[in-house]
């Protein structure tokens, strides 16, 4: 289940009593997901503080579904305004029943940050497991489609075949095609791994802005980097 911006204004919120009606129409593996558009604990808040009744209903409506919080890898909050005041808040996560939590023990909720949004996105692994791959998952060699818009790719492929390789036809070619895998493989980090480390620096750094101190140049520069 899936959560987009509850919104609420009063006690006896209807959000919550949705929540739980839903809670009542089965006892199978439960997750929800999403804006919560509320916090559990005051600590999850930066300024103002949250009205303790407001935290209070969340709570209630939670226990009343079973669902617990399942935690986090990432920022500390998950949503920013930036003006009138600069708030910060965790106002997305996850949430689950026994039942999901038992199914999917290995589960993980990463907070992953967003330059076009106010609200971080949230990712859930439920990992999945090993035997699935039989193991050889991180091993296949995967085609890039971007590899074809370059000419140094026909270049390096040019190059392996060209190699001389001892050996009857069929093995010749094996051991051609294993050659130009390990080329093209090592061709690509040259030619396409650099961009990525370029990016990964920049979300590193969108990162740490992200749980930095709210100062004017701390604003300036995640205004930047939303624009």
């Amino acid at each position: 289940m899936a959560l987009y911006r509850i919104i609420r204004c009063s006690r006896g919120f209807k959000g919550w009593y949705i929540l739980k009606t839903m809670s009542r129409q089965s006892d199978a593996p439960w997750m929800c997901a999403g804006d919560f558009n509320e916090i559990l604990y005051q600590h999850e808040k930066m300024r103002p503080p949250r009205l303790l009744w407001q935290i209070t209903d969340f709570r209630q409506a939670l226990e009343y579904c079973s669902l617990s919080d399942l935690g986090y890898s990432g920022s500390k909050f998950t949503w920013c305004r930036q003006a009138p005041e600069m708030v910060r808040a965790r106002l997305d996560r996850a949430c689950a029943n026994p039942t999901w939590v038992a199914k999917f023990s290995g589960y993980k909720v990463t907070h992953i940050p967003s330059c076009q949004s106010d609200h971080q996105m949230l990712m859930v692994d439920v990992n999945i497991p090993e035997n699935r791959c039989h193991g050889t998952c991180s091993h296949h060699f995967r085609f890039d489609s971007r590899w074809i818009r370059s000419k140094d790719c026909r270049r390096a492929i040019e190059e392996s075949w060209t190699q001389g390789v001892a050996g009857g036809a069929h093995e010749v070619l094996w051991k051609i095609i294993q050659r130009c895998r390990v080329d093209l493989l090592k061709w690509n980090r040259t030619e396409f791994e650099q961009p990525k480390r370029e990016i990964k620096m920049l979300e590193e750094r969108f990162v740490q802005l992200e749980a930095s101190q709210l100062t004017m140049e701390v604003s300036r520069e995640l205004q930047e980097f939303r624009t």
